[in-house]
């Protein structure tokens, strides 16, 4: 299994839109269905997209309520016939078996199978806990630039990039704050006088 590289030019990211609250089925739903929707509207046009091919299986961190919710997207594509398996965690978070077709298959520890499954998971919660780390960061940034006069979602975008952190933007100096392009003298004053 040593040899088996994740190929992250192959992942995505989907901000979920239909699911309010937590709810782990709805949302693993929501990602399915538009991955699909999005992989045969590639096809329908021909173009090698972000979303081809289909996985030749899908393993999901979760057990046989989680398979049965995403069985019930993809039984509206039986033309693609793509298996589902799910990681079945311990109560201590560990791996401890694989499901498939409502049948738990027990996984050693310390084997090959399972130090690959292990770090599928283990890398795929990475990848989710950066995204969810950036949207709050954007979040707090959008809300704590929101109010001041002439900044902007571009702006905001800007002001981030050039002094990497809140902190920096909070204590920029007008001068430091017109270095930036479209940053304005007025704008310029509009946010030192909103944080001091």
């Amino acid at each position: 299994y040593e040899y088996l590289k994740p190929n992250k030019k192959a992942y995505r990211r989907f901000r979920i839109k239909s699911i309010t609250g937590q709810n782990d089925y709805g949302s693993m739903q929501e990602v399915i269905f538009r991955r699909i929707e999005r992989g045969l509207k590639e096809l329908e046009m021909g173009s090698k997209g972000k979303f081809l091919p289909f996985p030749d299986l899908i393993l999901l961190d979760g057990g046989l309520g989680h398979i049965n919710a995403v069985k019930e997207i993809l039984n509206h594509y039986p033309e693609l016939n793509i298996p589902i398996w799910g990681l079945v965690k311990d109560h201590k978070h560990r791996l401890r078996a694989l499901i498939y077709e409502e049948k738990s298959i027990e996984i050693p520890s310390s084997t090959p199978i399972y130090y690959l499954l292990n770090n599928i998971s283990e890398e795929v919660h990475r990848f989710a806990i950066t995204y969810h780390k950036k949207v709050r960061a954007d979040n707090m940034l959008h809300s704590e630039l929101n109010d001041i006069p002439g900044v902007g979602k571009v702006k905001r975008k800007a002001l981030l990039k050039h002094f990497k952190n809140m902190e920096n933007i909070k204590k920029a100096s007008i001068e430091e704050l017109l270095q930036i392009d479209g940053i304005s003298d007025k704008i310029a004053r509009n946010i030192v006088q909103h944080f001091n």
